[in-house]
């Protein structure tokens, strides 16, 4: 793929989550995320001149797309579970560490951060070999099984193949 394409292909999808998290469709937003955007297309070829980007490679934009949305539902599940959690002061928190069956960095960021995202979960680290160290409230061990079973079935799943 050239170099032009790719570019495209990430002021794209830069654009696409300034839209959609500004939320905000005035032609001076537009202009003033088009403005960061090109910043940012600029400053990164000035520092990463030498390091390819490879962010877009390893999955396709359709995946992405599915991928956040089921992130978003997922974020909208948890925090009405939670609600109740927090009301009922029933859960507690849970060390819990996820093995995941890629060595893509990248893959494993974006389940870390889709983690960090839903209510009641946050992750601490990426270790080696893509194990992720995460921090929930539970309220049962089921509650930890679940939760391994989401990362690994749902997101995993859908963004390795």
């Amino acid at each position: 793929m050239s170099k032009s394409l790719k570019n495209y292909k990430m002021i794209g999808a830069l654009f696409f989550f300034w839209m959609l998290l500004t939320n905000n469709y005035s032609i001076e937003n537009i202009s003033i995320g088009l403005g960061l955007i090109l910043l940012i297309q600029v400053l990164s070829s000035i520092f990463l001149k030498d390091q390819p980007i490879q962010i877009l490679e390893s999955i396709s934009l359709r995946k992405l797309f599915i991928f956040f949305i089921f992130v978003i539902v997922d974020i909208y599940r948890a925090s009405f579970k939670y609600i109740f959690h927090i009301i009922n002061n029933k859960s507690r928190p849970e060390l819990i560490e996820i093995d995941l069956n890629t060595d893509d960095i990248f893959i494993a960021t974006l389940i870390a951060n889709a983690l960090t995202l839903t209510p009641g979960t946050v992750s601490l680290s990426i270790e080696e070999g893509c194990k992720l160290r995460v921090i929930s409230m539970i309220e049962e061990v089921e509650d930890i099984k679940y939760l391994e079973k989401q990362v690994i079935r749902k997101y995993e799943r859908l963004l390795i193949k």
